[in-house]
């Protein structure tokens, strides 16, 4: 017969241990639900690590046939940056100018540039409103004047094409200035609105894309209620208004 004391502590340890296990054994059965791994060897579950990109519905998928889903479409895009091109006219003021030497109307040259008092011929084109009047304030202070403050806005865009064809009262060619605020709506409206038989839902926007071209539809009905914010139009787009057959 064994020791009658240590039978006793035997038992005086097991009762604590057992109380335990009945008040963790919810959560032990809960784990594996919480947090399992599938066959591929990928975590599943409430801890498993997420996709960012899983919760994105903004991304943008192209298709086998080359279009693109265009639930993102140029939405919003009126809110850009309009970046400078050949033949737009910028104002510039500078400050101090006593002089009037540096303040006023500048044209972008087909080259890209602006014939600049001081500084003579400055590259403009490519870059952003903001980012020319810091170019030039550097090469103002660098060798002429102490502490310049440069503030340059377009004052008038160039002159673009765009193509309105299908089912619109005046389909043709347009030219527009190609600042951002001119959206799908406003093209709609320079080709004398939508003709009787048109088909809200069924727009089509045609556009050089990296040098290929896509095409992109839109659904003119969702942004005129307001369940879309309208697409912007960018230079040489062809837009083709549908046809309702019913």
């Amino acid at each position: 017969m064994g020791n009658p004391e240590k039978h006793g502590s035997k038992v005086f340890l097991l009762v604590p241990l057992f109380a335990i296990f009945v008040v963790c054994q919810p959560f032990l059965l809960s784990v594996p639900a919480a947090y399992s791994e599938d066959s591929s060897g990928k975590f599943s579950g409430a801890l498993a690590e997420k996709d960012p990109a899983a919760d994105s519905d903004a991304a943008v998928k192209p298709s086998s046939q080359g279009k693109i889903d265009t639930e993102d479409f140029g939405e919003g895009e009126a809110t850009e940056q309009y970046i400078i091109k050949s033949d737009d006219i910028l104002e510039v003021k500078m400050f101090p100018d006593e002089e009037k030497e540096i303040s006023g109307d500048y044209k972008v040259r087909k080259s890209g540039t602006i014939s600049f008092p001081l500084l003579g011929e400055v590259e403009a084109a490519g870059l952003a409103e903001e980012e020319l009047a810091q170019k030039l304030t550097f090469l103002l202070e660098k060798d002429y004047y102490v502490f310049p403050q440069v503030n340059l806005r377009v004052k008038e865009y160039h002159k673009s094409i765009v193509v309105i064809l299908g089912e619109v009262k005046q389909p043709g060619t347009y030219e527009v200035e190609t600042q951002t605020e001119f959206t799908l709506l406003r093209a709609i409206s320079l080709a004398g609105g939508f003709t009787d038989i048109a088909k809200l839902s069924n727009i089509k926007i045609i556009r050089k894309v990296g040098g290929a071209e896509k095409s992109f539809m839109v659904n003119a009905e969702e942004i005129i209620n307001g369940r879309k914010k309208d697409v912007r139009v960018k230079e040489n787009d062809v837009i083709v208004v549908g046809e309702s057959f019913f």
